[in-house]
């Protein structure tokens, strides 16, 4: 049986969150996204075909306030931002 990671997702979606300045839990909490758009994020982030580059993009801080536009989530950032 192959299992799927799903951590890493999970991690990746909420370092590009932040290094974006976005608040994904303070997100939840004004109830700008659901659970479930959050569950969209991560699953986005899981199909990405660019993630491994994306982890040393978020840690080197190129971040001019959107994400990357290879990012598969960068639209749905964009209106987390507002």
């Amino acid at each position: 049986m192959v299992t799927r990671d799903t951590s890493r997702p999970h991690w990746r979606t909420l370092e590009m969150a932040r290094a974006l300045g976005i608040n994904i839990a303070a997100a939840l909490f004004d109830r700008r996204i659901t659970r479930q758009d959050y569950g969209d994020l991560v699953e986005t982030c899981a199909r990405c075909t660019w993630a491994e580059a994306c982890a040393v993009w978020v840690r080197t801080g190129e971040a001019d306030g959107s994400a990357p536009e290879i990012c598969a989530n960068r639209t749905a950032f964009a209106r987390l931002r507002g």
